[in-house]
């Protein structure tokens, strides 16, 4: 980027900053009065602020969802700072940085666009021995250098990725070399998951300072669930720590595992009406995954359990001022799968750069490699081309619900395990029992998607792909005239069954071209 552009770059943020801060302040007057007002009129920045449509989706969406409105409302209630410091960084820097590098001839010559975030483990190292979990089993020399994760977050920027996920182990472990690296990256989002009990007084107040960080409190349901998992008084903890936020005026949620076993508790209003009681304002479903060590494939939800799930989730954000999301439902509003770079990554405290926070395989390590030539890699490569790995986007995982999607690209590009080697199963001895499940869930989810979902299957085939950004298993079959192209990079696309009948079209046309002597 030439210096020219660098300083119009920086002018138009000045400029969106300086009106963002006028339509924050006006709102946090009297949120309850003059949200509406400023909503509409935010509308009117839509060409300024990345030239879509997305945020008057956004407001339309808001105003037909009362539970979402109110949320929204409620979020500008919070401390002044910290919303402030949110809203400038997510619709200037987080979605304003993303969209500008995603441009059509920056994708079209890499081939990918920058993940929307990077999931970063700086430490496994935590101080609970949870049931399940070999956590506790790492020593500080198994970390990431701070240094690396410095390098890793100023590349993620390079390329227009302002949001960090930041998991463990327990981040907070390293909390104070975390806090200083934050502060100097004051420009983006850190989104930080944690079991609660190192957030003290001093902590939140830290917290509050920095305004850019959304911590994320690990629950297994109530206290008796908690406690059972992560040990006695620990779910007392993670209450205290959502005390000391909410006194604070901090924006923050909590995680929840859905399993077959805890299906009426995570279906249950008194669960998300304590937590909204508690000041938490959104929840992350995590369906159980059967990876790890010793993992238990009876654990993973009912496909019938999914579905009812789904439905749930959308009744609750429509109905509360809560945002819930479960990973798998809303997959739709993503174009379903986003691992492999797509939308975001993961990189574990060796510097393994992972498809998905699930998937502890890699071809690639960021000590030896930049952020751009992994993302250009094979293995990462093959899994964005695949996606959608089937047609019904509720059932987008490539783990349980298409799982020889895995088991081929792992095979293929020789990736190898990052967790000790536990993950190989879900490759070897689990694939009948995930094969099976995945039947199961297809046999449900494939008539739901196909009569509750057409606006969804309408966009996709007006889009001709399934999402915007970057080349995926649709857009090859709608542009057969590039396969070849493609290929002379990535010689593995010829191989696609999805892609037989594009590359036949393809040879038709590049015969047409030789005969008309181009």
């Amino acid at each position: 980027m030439g210096i020219g552009n660098e300083i119009k770059d920086k002018a138009t943020k000045m400029a969106i900053n300086a009106v963002l801060g006028r339509y924050i302040d006006f709102i946090v007057k009297d949120p309850e009065q003059n949200f509406d007002k400023a909503i509409e009129s935010l509308k009117k920045l839509e060409h300024t602020i990345g030239g879509t449509d997305n945020l008057s989706k956004f407001a339309d969406w808001v105003q037909k969802n009362p539970g979402s409105r109110q949320w929204l409302i409620n979020l500008f209630k919070k401390d002044k700072h910290v919303v402030k410091t949110f809203f400038t960084n997510f619709l200037v820097n987080v979605n304003l940085g993303w969209i500008k590098y995603n441009k059509e001839e920056t994708i079209s010559k890499n081939g990918f666009a920058a993940p929307y975030t990077i999931l970063i483990s700086p430490t496994m190292r935590c101080n609970l021995n949870c049931i399940g979990c070999y956590a506790s089993e790492y020593s500080r020399q198994d970390d990431m250098p701070i240094e690396l994760v410095d390098s890793i977050i100023t590349q993620g920027k390079e390329i227009g990725t302002y949001f960090y996920t930041i998991l463990g182990g327990e981040p907070f472990v390293r909390w104070a070399e975390l806090y200083p690296l934050i502060k100097k990256h004051n420009d983006s989002l850190f989104m930080i998951f944690t079991n609660s009990t190192f957030i003290t007084d001093k902590v939140a107040d830290q917290i509050q300072e920095l305004g850019n960080v959304y911590p994320v409190l690990s629950v297994n349901g109530w206290e008796d669930e908690t406690d059972y998992i992560r040990g006695k008084g620990i779910y007392a903890k993670v209450i205290q720590a959502a005390d000391r936020l909410k006194e604070r005026g901090i924006i923050f949620g909590n995680s929840f595992v859905f399993m077959r076993t805890n299906f009426d508790q995570l279906t249950s209003d008194e669960l998300y009406d304590f937590w909204i009681e508690k000041g938490a304002f959104f929840s992350w479903l995590f369906l159980f995954m059967p990876v790890g060590r010793d993992p238990e494939v009876d654990l993973m939800p009912l496909p019938s359990q999914r579905k009812a799930m789904g439905d749930f989730v959308r009744s609750l954000r429509a109905r509360k001022p809560y945002f819930l999301m479960d990973f798998w439902n809303d997959a739709p509003s993503v174009g379903g799968c986003i691992a492999g770079g797509r939308r975001y990554l993961h990189i574990n405290s060796e510097g393994y750069v992972e498809p998905c926070i699930f998937t502890h395989f890699a071809t690639d390590n960021i000590k030896e490699k930049s952020l751009v030539d992994i993302l250009k890699s094979p293995f990462l490569t093959d899994i964005r081309f695949h996606q959608p790995h089937s047609d019904n986007l509720l059932t987008p995982c490539m783990i349980i619900d298409n799982p020889w999607v895995l088991r081929e690209v792992v095979a293929k590009h020789h990736a190898i395990s990052t967790d000790k080697g536990a993950s190989n199963l879900v490759v070897t001895k689990l694939a009948p029992s995930l094969d099976e499940y995945s039947k199961n869930i297809h046999k449900e989810l494939d008539p739901v998607w196909e009569t509750e979902f057409t606006k969804n299957i309408e966009e996709i085939k007006q889009k001709g792909a399934s999402h915007g950004e970057g080349l995926d298993r649709l857009w090859f079959q709608n542009n057969p005239d590039k396969i070849f192209e493609w290929a002379k990079k990535y010689p593995f696309i010829l191989d696609y069954d999805f892609l037989q009948a594009a590359i036949k079209e393809a040879k038709k046309l590049e015969k047409a071209d030789v005969a008309a002597g181009k």
